[in-house]
């Protein structure tokens, strides 16, 4: 219409994923798939070493082997199941971070010290089912729903912004949750170790607590 033209320049916008910007599928589900199925395949191995000592009456029986001694006795008992999983956790992180070189961004013992949380918590919580209900198939079923589920809703795949408040607060109280976030802090985010300890503390708290709780019901079945 006669007006002259004003150039313009149009604002430049940069899109840059964090922490994975190649978008690659193997360090993002390998990542994710791994951890989640250590930690049901510990949940389930756990809930059988426990869950056996209830069969024909046996846990006074164990508890009587031990002089009485369960704490010792439950210790014994989670020690080679621990050992063993962190062991898998990490052949996978030397895999995946070394072999393949996707590197840890961040704090490495910190990743390990989620990782060995991880399983203590897990390991808890199984032997705290089973004393809880004094059924393995209970038990299972339990494990089932909470370890079975855990990548789902772990916030790694399906974002829960904006959620259902009822998905959040499920999401919030699965351990692998709080687990995935320190991973995802350390070895892929490259933040400081120190965002990563109310992850690590809530898990260790998970571990005592659900360890005292089965203790506790533990002494009771014995007796």
């Amino acid at each position: 219409g006669g007006v002259p033209s004003v150039p313009l320049t149009l604002p430049a916008i940069q899109n840059t994923t964090v922490g994975n910007p190649q978008t690659n599928f193997e360090l993002f589900l390998g990542g994710l798939v791994v951890p989640g199925l250590l930690h049901l395949l510990i949940a389930s191995a756990a809930v059988m070493a426990f869950g056996r000592e209830l069969r024909g009456g046996s846990l006074a029986q164990w508890a009587q082997h031990w002089d009485g001694r369960l704490l010792q006795a439950s210790l014994a008992k989670s020690l080679p199941y621990v050992v063993a999983f962190v062991a898998w956790g990490l052949v996978w992180l030397a895999w995946l971070c070394g072999w393949r070189g996707w590197g840890i961004a961040g704090s490495l013992p910190m990743l390990l010290a989620g990782l060995v949380v991880l399983m203590t918590a897990t390991v808890a919580l199984s032997a705290l089912l089973v004393n809880a209900t004094g059924d393995m198939d209970i038990a299972y079923s339990a494990t089932a729903v909470y370890a079975g589920a855990a990548i789902a809703f772990s916030n790694g795949t399906l974002p829960l912004t904006h959620g259902p408040v009822v998905t959040q607060v499920w999401s919030a109280l699965l351990p692998y949750t709080h687990y995935l976030r320190v991973q995802n802090a350390q070895m892929v985010m490259g933040a400081d170790a120190g965002a990563s300890l109310d992850d690590v503390g809530l898990l260790l708290g998970v571990t005592l607590g659900a360890g005292a709780l089965a203790l506790a019901l533990a002494h009771r079945r014995a007796r």
